[in-house]
């Protein structure tokens, strides 16, 4: 059996520049956008084939379950080219917290005595999603709380439970 606790991060900052406008007399400006994500998760193997010795070369397949929590951001700002103030025009936040089967997950161990590396490859089927929250503003504040802006946005960040996922992993492992 094995256990592990993830955190990672999603783009550092991606960000995407394009025209506000198509009206010449707005030509000067811009609108900025940036998505940022973090997460972090645990989870839990059962091995129950393995060849080899912990040692040397090692096969091993197993399964577990796998529980993760995300949060994805987005911030769209206007900026103007002439110096102009900036105006930020959505944000928007997403965290959700997903648990999942983790099928198959095959494993290739090189040990060293009680120090190896381990690298695997395992698929995830999510099975149910709990937690889920989602905020948002907008500059335009008499459409804030509209159902089908928040919609709108939310569908446009696209942060949901998937069908399945496929997580590849290398790792330094110590036995004791």
């Amino acid at each position: 059996s094995s256990f592990g606790l993830r955190y990672r991060t999603f783009y550092k900052d991606l960000i995407a520049t394009g025209d506000y406008s198509t009206d010449p007399r707005d030509a000067n400006l811009f609108v900025d956008t940036a998505v940022k994500g973090r997460g972090f998760g645990l989870w839990f193997d059962f091995y129950y084939f393995g060849t080899g010795t912990p040692s040397g070369f090692a096969f091993r397949l197993a399964s577990g379950l796998d529980i993760d929590q995300s949060t994805v951001t987005l911030d769209a700002t206007r900026g103007d080219d002439n110096g102009g103030a900036a105006v930020t025009l959505a944000s928007a936040k997403s965290t959700i917290t997903v648990a999942s089967l983790r099928l198959a997950t095959l494993g290739l161990d090189l040990g060293f005595g009680p120090v190896g590396v381990r690298t695997g490859l395992t698929l995830l089927v999510p099975l149910a999603e709990f937690g889920k929250k989602f905020s948002a503003t907008t500059a335009y504040t008499s459409e804030t709380d509209s159902p089908a802006l928040q919609a709108e946005l939310q569908e446009a960040l696209g942060h949901k439970k998937s069908t399945f996922g496929l997580e590849g992993n290398l790792a330094i492992y110590i036995v004791f």
